[in-house]
């Protein structure tokens, strides 16, 4: 129902590599397109994030903002910053864990950890307009975030 409301696009979520490509695209053909994902602890377990949404704002050049729902204190938010994807893994996922720092999930035996699978390996270098400067500045800067927003 929400999804329809709000003119959303369904996701077959076994399509890997193939629905990075195609939701690119996408950001190129609308003015204005959010790419939403359910929340960490509202499914099933998992020991890593999926990854596509990381992949999908480094291949469309768009930043990636963080929400919540903290149902600890039953408060919901959006992130103050946004995180333009440098193209390394580990740093940017470093500050997206800062973000959530302290968020608890509806379930929180279901509350993944925030890790994505190729924080593991030898991460192929990805496309970033991005120079590592500007992504190391774009780092401290969230580092100042010490709360997520209440709504």
């Amino acid at each position: 129902l929400l999804l329809r409301l709000f003119d959303g696009i369904p996701v077959d979520r076994s399509g890997g590599k193939k629905n990075v490509a195609a939701f690119a695209a996408l950001f190129t053909k609308h003015e204005r397109l959010a790419l939403v994902l359910a929340p960490s602890g509202t499914r099933q377990y998992k020991d890593y994030w999926r990854s596509g949404f990381y992949y999908i704002a480094v291949e469309a050049d768009v930043p990636i903002v963080c929400a919540f729902c903290d149902y600890k204190t039953k408060t919901a938010g959006i992130s103050p910053r946004m995180l333009h994807p440098s193209g390394d893994l580990t740093m940017d996922m470093d500050v997206i864990r800062k973000i959530y720092q302290g968020v608890k999930a509806r379930y929180p035996e279901r509350q993944n950890q925030i890790r994505l699978l190729g924080e593991n390996q030898m991460d192929p270098p990805v496309r970033s307009s991005l120079s590592q400067k500007a992504a190391a500045d774009m780092v401290m800067e969230n580092d100042e975030i010490t709360a997520p927003i209440a709504a």
